[in-house]
């Protein structure tokens, strides 16, 4: 039987798209007087179309990659068009017209590669059918992946205990407020690449037919992971990334979803605002970095009205959904040259070391609003390398991306499908905050699955080895 026009998920995506768009454009005609209600606008259209996508496009995938980023995206956009600290300004139109595109070509690519992951499934399947190696085939063996936990996870350990050794301090239990910044080394990294494997611990509590004691052991794994290393080190990043990841994990193999992700939420939230606290910032030195701004709000008949000003600690968290997207506006008025993809190759040449790309890196033009602070959003490298066309075929691409993972997911239901798609959720929920894609740490993540997955599938034929 033929689909009517609102059974097919192609219309309800465009419309869904179009209502986006058609809402963050409203922010062309904000200004002092409107901004709250064209940032209430903007919040309220970010829920509607989060659960509208999730319940007509996505079948109820409370984590669909299109309705995350319309979520966030619009979310965010709408308490940054409030402007409540000092350090933000009236975006420019330009700005705007940009943040909307990104939008739709996100929703365009994201959705052009939902519909075609099982397509690629299917060929990378029928590929590996054909590869046939004298030596070695691949196949997974699950009574490797316990073991593969514990050893990540007391690698990661070792290397912090080491970095403690060095530094000769915990940050979380330092005075200092740039403790957690002062406490990297070399060490440092591969403590936080083992955080990669909590996802694993939490498939084979779910799926091995393991012993009490190894659950048990398992889950301490976790909680060292996902807890207590990132509060140990104060590092809300490494929490947040890792527990994304983890609970992208959760999310799938369980099959009451959305109280899972409801749970998941809260766990994350709990504990980001906990790490933050550990930082030991007062209210001075956050009053003195996010500077609240004394807001009068008036009655709608003009007449009275009220003044408030955010709390030291609220302006901090406000200024974490929004300061990436101002920075984005900075960059719009102020930048002249191009990097021409060096910002985007840059976490390749952690390990290549091409000193052209470092100095480009290193003396490129970054305008921020203020000096310490320094993220821009998902579409900003974008723009710092190739301005108004790499914000267009960037996002395009990596939408597509991210969609391809998420439906080659569905399809293939593997473990290692499963971590590759947690770690992606990051520049997705995260889009406000950073580009993700230009860090060396998302690539490290799904360089770290990719080794797991050759240690747990790689099998060598001894008999083969012989009669040769």
């Amino acid at each position: 039987m033929t689909k009517t026009f609102f059974q097919n998920e192609i219309p309800k995506s465009i419309i869904i798209t179009l209502l986006g768009v058609v809402a963050i454009l409203c922010g062309l005609f904000t200004n002092s007087e409107n901004r709250f209600f064209i940032g209430a606008i903007l919040i309220l259209v970010a829920f509607v179309l989060y659960f509208v996508s999730v319940y007509l496009i996505a079948e109820r995938n409370w984590l669909d990659v299109r309705a995350v980023f319309t979520g966030v995206w619009l979310a965010t956009l709408g308490l940054a068009a409030l402007r409540l600290n000092d350090y933000q300004e009236q975006w420019e139109r330009k700005t705007w017209i940009l943040l909307a595109v990104a939008y739709l070509v996100y929703q365009i690519g994201a959705t052009i590669g939902v519909m075609n992951g099982d397509r690629l499934f299917a060929t990378l399947k029928n590929i590996s059918g054909k590869v046939q190696l004298k030596r070695i085939s691949f196949e997974m063996n699950e009574n490797r992946l316990f073991p593969i936990c514990i050893t990540i996870t007391l690698i990661g350990m070792a290397c912090f205990g080491a970095n403690v050794a060095i530094k000769g301090y915990v940050p979380a239990f330092s005075s200092s407020t740039t403790a957690y910044v002062d406490f990297y080394t070399k060490f440092h990294l591969f403590a936080v690449a083992s955080t990669a494997v909590s996802g694993l611990c939490y498939y084979c509590i779910k799926t091995q037919p393991i012993s009490l004691i190894k659950k048990i052991i398992l889950w301490a794994c976790i909680f060292y992971l996902i807890v207590l290393f990132p509060t140990l080190v104060v590092s809300r990043g490494v929490f947040i990334v890792a527990a994304l990841s983890l609970s992208t994990t959760i999310f799938y193999l369980n099959k009451r979803k959305l109280t899972v992700f409801i749970l998941c939420l809260i766990a994350m939230a709990g504990i980001y605002l906990f790490t933050s606290n550990l930082r030991g910032y007062s209210d001075e030195y956050l009053d003195t970095y996010f500077e609240p701004s004394d807001v009068e709000v008036e009655n709608l008949d003009g007449e009275g009205g009220f003044q408030f000003s955010l709390p030291p600690k609220l302006s901090f968290l406000y200024g974490y959904f929004t300061v990436s997207h101002d920075n984005f506006n900075e960059a719009i008025q102020n930048l002249e040259g191009y990097t021409w993809g060096a910002r985007q190759f840059y976490p390749f040449n952690v390990i290549l070391r091409i000193q052209s790309i470092s100095d480009v890196r290193a003396n490129g033009e970054w305008h921020q609003v203020r000096p310490h602070l320094n993220t821009v959003n998902m579409i900003g490298v974008f723009y710092y390398d190739f301005h108004e066309l790499g914000v267009v075929i960037c996002t395009l691409l990596w939408a597509l991306i991210f969609g391809l993972m998420q439906s080659f997911h569905m399809k293939a239901k593997g473990p290692f499908s499963l971590f590759v798609l947690g770690f992606a959720m990051n520049p997705v929920a995260l889009c406000f905050f950073a580009s993700w894609v230009d860090l060396f740490e998302l690539w490290m993540f799904w360089g770290v699955v990719l080794i797991i997955a050759i240690v747990a599938c790689l099998k060598v034929n001894s008999k083969q080895l012989c009669s040769e």
